[in-house]
């Protein structure tokens, strides 16, 4: 049965004329027609769409699949790609028999252009024949027409090495698709001890296909800074939702995989996520920003001529924290010293941005501060902030006055205090 017939076949098992599959994908029912009588071959996203509506697999659609196919199958062990060795055979087979589909209508593209090749060379010969008649000017042609067929050809076969590549992409991530356990999964964190350097995670996942009986496992394969590795194992939980809670080490790198066992005793396993990278020990410290931005500065250049910096879009200092409803600031104190002497010292009003959870805004009581610099003084801001777990990070900016210009120089990191 070719592939013409098989669509046929399943429109009308679904009782759908030519015009309403047509519509449903979104192509004129002459499309629909062209397919059926095998002159034509639908768009790889279109035959992924069509399986999809017949709920049918696109190997089936090519006739590489039987319509039974996948059915009682144990899933093997992935090498945390999501993808086994029955995958790749089965994506091989997909795409070689599409190849052999689209091969055709290729050649029978090829056919005509080479045709119309052949005439232009028939013309072309003539006319020079009768213009030059000199067997010079015929050779010439001829080794033009080659230049062009060879031309040709090697535009044909990158286009088909380019499809190809396309093809197999596509046919990956729809078979990863069909192949994920999982409808929901996500995590978050529920507690963090930074004097045991560990977090603990809450993990929830909803299956795509629940049966009574079935049990789920969480497991976190970690790596920490300094390249010790590890897997923590949470404990067997009963469906359809699933929730577990695992205790790791802040680390550099995080894998969380699940576990399955069906009510015969068979495990399966699937890595669910990208990596973690988010419990690395530095997401769990707070950062400042713009520290310059509660100063109106003025500096005078000589003989009575000042500059003044330009005043901020707001006059707070940015604290962000990456969690805040573990980590969030509760104290601010900024200083500013000219040439080693203190000319500022304030505690700041914190307080949640109203546009992002992440960030506090740190201002001072009267917005801005006027400070007055000249050529070759040194300026240096200090931010201190507590947080909520007691810790106090120092952040500092250290510049000079050169030229009637402060001179940029890149950020410290902060230090953490005890």
């Amino acid at each position: 049965m070719t592939l013409g017939q098989r669509i046929q076949a399943l429109r009308k098992q679904r009782g759908r004329s030519q015009e309403a599959l047509g519509e449903v994908l979104g192509v004129s029912r002459q499309a629909v027609s062209k397919w059926e009588g095998d002159n034509g071959i639908p768009e790889l996203d279109t035959l992924v769409a069509m399986s999809r509506l017949f709920d049918v697999m696109v190997g089936r659609l090519l006739g590489v699949e039987d319509p039974d196919a996948g059915k009682g199958e144990t899933a093997n062990e992935t090498d945390g790609t999501g993808t086994d060795d029955n995958t790749e055979d089965r994506v091989e087979a997909v795409l070689r028999r599409y190849v052999e589909q689209t091969a055709q209508k290729d050649r029978r593209v090829r056919s005509v252009r080479l045709g119309w090749i052949s005439f232009a060379a028939i013309v072309l010969t003539a006319v020079f024949i009768v213009l030059f008649v000199t067997l010079g000017s015929l050779r010439k042609s001829v080794r033009l027409l080659r230049s062009d067929l060879s031309n040709l050809q090697v535009n044909v076969s990158d286009n088909h090495n380019k499809l190809s590549g396309q093809i197999r992409s596509t046919i990956y991530d729809v078979l990863a698709e069909e192949a994920n356990l999982l409808s929901t999964y996500e995590w978050k964190i529920t507690d963090l001890d930074l004097d045991d350097q560990t977090v603990t995670l809450c993990l929830d996942a909803v299956m795509k296909e629940y049966r009574p009986g079935y049990r789920m496992q969480f497991c976190a394969d970690w790596q920490k800074l300094d390249e010790t590795e590890g897997r923590t194992a949470g404990d067997w939980t009963d469906g359809p939702d699933f929730r577990s809670e695992i205790t790791i080490p802040l680390n550099h790198r995080t894998v969380i995989s699940i576990r399955v066992e069906d009510a015969d005793g068979s495990i399966r396993e699937q890595v669910v996520d990208p990596p973690i990278y988010q419990l690395h020990p530095d997401y769990f410290r707070l950062r400042a920003e713009h520290l310059t931005a509660p100063f109106d500065m003025t500096i005078v250049k000589g003989f009575g001529v000042t500059s003044s910096t330009a005043r901020g879009e707001q006059a707070y200092i940015l604290i962000t924290s990456a969690f805040p409803d573990l980590i969030r600031p509760e104290k601010a104190e900024l200083t500013a010293s000219v040439n080693g002497v203190e000319v500022m010292n304030e505690i700041m009003t914190v307080t949640p941005s109203e546009r992002e959870k992440r960030i506090f805004n740190a201002s001072i009581q009267d917005t801005y501060f006027d400070l007055t610099l000249k050529n070759g003084d040194k300026l240096e801001i200090v931010l201190e902030v507590t947080d909520n777990l007691g810790r106090t990070e120092r952040f500092t900016y250290s510049n000079s006055v050169k030229d009637g210009r402060l001179q940029p120089m890149p950020a410290e990191k902060p230090a953490i205090m005890p």
